[in-house]
């Protein structure tokens, strides 16, 4: 074998590899209703659930930034939850949107995971994170985020803000109205169900998910009985990682 074709045969081993296994950046996991991790619902269930989501986005004992909505019972992060979080070896960050966020709050890098949904206002059209650039490029350079709906009390604004986040991933918030989800069964075998699987998960109404791509994109993985979608996930290609293996496969090509 002289040396080209060593050169064609290790670069085409070389691609196939990465086909079989394209590189990822970060993750996301869309939650119809922010009630779920509140001090108004959350128990063992729900925050074994956060655990488990943590775990995904996060990967074991990873740093989470948990962004409350509003301090009220119904939009806070339980104690239930925050315990079970540090109890599972996270580091947890727990801070509410104000005026003075960016300030306190100028980057998502120190962190691997952030939850987040609106900030609770008159309308729910404000996103409780400085940026959507800021969180797409934490996302897809290998951050996690979790991302919530359900803050009321306008379904049609709230969607429209989160969606600026959400939709470029393959998925929305519906607009049309809350979902009319109080509780749901789990029947989904993904990860982020373990132990879960026959549980009832909480939750105080949302926005419900549609999928926007069937052949990729975020997946909706759980349903509620009335047919909506209440959970999906994605894990995100790393940038670049389609232009990388048509580059590598033309070199391929070239040394026949």
């Amino acid at each position: 074998m002289n040396q080209a074709t060593r050169a064609f045969s290790v670069c085409a081993a070389a691609t196939a590899a990465t086909l079989a296994a394209p590189a990822l950046a970060g993750r996301i996991v869309a939650s119809h209703d922010v009630n779920t991790f509140s001090s108004s619902i959350a128990s063992r269930n729900e925050a074994q659930l956060a655990v488990n989501i943590a775990s995904y986005l996060a990967g074991e004992g990873g740093d989470l930034l948990l962004i409350e909505s509003s301090p009220h019972e119904f939009r806070d992060y339980s104690d239930t939850v925050i315990d079970a979080l540090v109890g599972a070896g996270f580091s947890v960050t727990v801070d509410i949107w104000s005026d003075g966020y960016a300030d306190r709050v100028p980057s998502l890098e120190s962190f691997d995971a952030v939850f987040f949904g609106v900030n609770y206002g008159i309308d729910g059209s404000e996103l409780a994170i400085p940026d959507v650039e800021q969180l797409h490029n934490f996302v897809d350079n290998g951050g996690g985020a979790y991302v919530f709906g359900g803050n009321g009390p306008n379904a049609a604004a709230e969607a429209e803000v989160l969606n600026e986040f959400l939709v470029p991933y393959g998925a929305k918030f519906s607009a049309e109205s809350y979902d009319g989800v109080w509780d749901y069964e789990v029947d989904s075998d993904h990860e982020i169900f373990a132990g879960l699987q026959g549980s009832t998960i909480n939750a105080g109404i949302g926005n419900g998910l549609i999928d926007l791509d069937a052949s990729g994109g975020l997946e909706i993985v759980q349903y509620a009985a009335n047919g909506s979608g209440v959970i999906a996930t994605l894990d995100v290609p790393a940038p670049g990682t389609a232009a990388a293996l048509l580059g590598l496969a033309a070199f391929a090509r070239r040394r026949r």
